[in-house]
């Protein structure tokens, strides 16, 4: 048997050996978790669970439309990036199908320059090293195929 000690505080009424003290016990008054019986779960009738109309829940200001604003997308350079596509296209045209590849090549040139020069023009673009590869790219190939031109050339007429 216990004794309570004088110089210690009386446990409070429900304690751990009332079965009354614990929530879903036998014997427990039973609470809904969902409020009181009838009450909507959503609150009082007009009024928002979400806040206050036209509150952002990141705690800025929403824009008109309820949105927050985005940043526009970055620009890209597409001559750029074409003339390195057409560019790596052409190598395999080239060497598969031999003159097919020379107008993709030659296609792959133009593009590359001209996007060089958008490049150029306006300096926070990106896709210069892709204006730079499509043109190096085009270029290696017409200088193959020159070289191989020549040698047909020299080795026919001798």
């Amino acid at each position: 048997m216990t004794t309570h000690d004088p110089d210690r505080p009386a446990p409070p009424a429900g304690g751990f050996g009332d079965p009354g003290a614990m929530p879903g016990a036998p014997g427990a008054p039973s609470a809904s978790p969902f409020g009181a019986p009838g009450a909507s779960p959503l609150g009082a009738p007009g009024t928002s669970p979400f806040g206050a109309p036209g509150a952002s829940p990141l705690g800025a200001p929403a824009s008109s439309f309820g949105w927050m604003p985005v940043a526009p997308a970055p620009a890209r350079n597409a001559m750029a990036t074409s003339a390195l596509v057409v560019g790596v296209v052409a190598v395999p045209c080239y060497a598969l199908c031999g003159p097919v590849g020379l107008p993709l090549a030659l296609a792959a040139l133009v593009l590359g320059v001209m996007g060089l020069k958008q490049a150029n023009r306006h300096p926070g673009t990106p896709g210069r090293g892709h204006a730079i590869a499509g043109i190096a790219v085009s270029g290696l190939l017409l200088l193959l195929t020159l070289g191989v031109g020549l040698t047909y050339w020299y080795l026919r007429v001798r």
